[in-house]
């Protein structure tokens, strides 16, 4: 780069390359002032939102578990044959529970949260998901199979990725 601001080569390059130069630059400084240069409030603060974050993540898993397991208890504790009513129940609620999940397990790959919060509260969630899920892909095979109907696949580990990746970074401890 030349060292005269009036040197015609440099005017073209700025004319050229300016309105790309300087918005780069200026959130870059904008984004390294605010990492390193912190308040104490605002350091807080970005705790406080993480922690309403993982309170969020909970709540919505407990409140899809509750529903997942109602239905499954429901299903289970049921006189007569089981129909494609309760294979729609169980596959609708176990999505949506499985969903829920994979949001926690996608946040903590993610890396957005302390490690302890991840070891003590979240991943335990992920591995006791990774123990029902087999349960209910059997659940709804044997529910289509006594039917006669093809509404089930069987469990495609790759469709949960995520969890499975969570169980390995994160095993239980004894």
């Amino acid at each position: 780069m030349p060292q005269d601001l009036k040197d015609p080569n440099f005017v073209l390059f700025w004319k050229n390359y300016g309105n790309i130069i300087v918005p780069i630059v200026t959130f870059l400084l904008g984004f390294f002032t605010q990492f390193f240069f912190m308040s104490k409030k605002d350091r807080f603060d970005a705790s406080e939102r993480l922690q309403q974050h993982v309170q969020k993540l909970q709540n919505d898993h407990n409140d899809a578990y509750e529903k997942y397991t109602s239905v499954m208890g429901k299903v289970i504790n049921k006189d007569g044959k089981l129909d494609v009513n309760d294979f729609i129940r169980i596959s609708t609620s176990g999505e949506n529970y499985f969903r829920t999940v994979k949001s926690i397990s996608e946040a903590i790959l993610e890396g957005n949260f302390k490690k302890s919060t991840i070891k003590d509260v979240l991943s335990p969630l992920v591995r006791d998901a990774l123990h029902v899920l087999p349960i209910h892909y059997d659940k709804l095979l044997e529910i289509a199979e006594k039917n006669n109907f093809d509404g089930q696949k069987k469990l495609n580990k790759e469709n949960y990725r995520s969890l499975y990746l969570v169980a390995e970074k994160y095993p239980e401890e004894s």
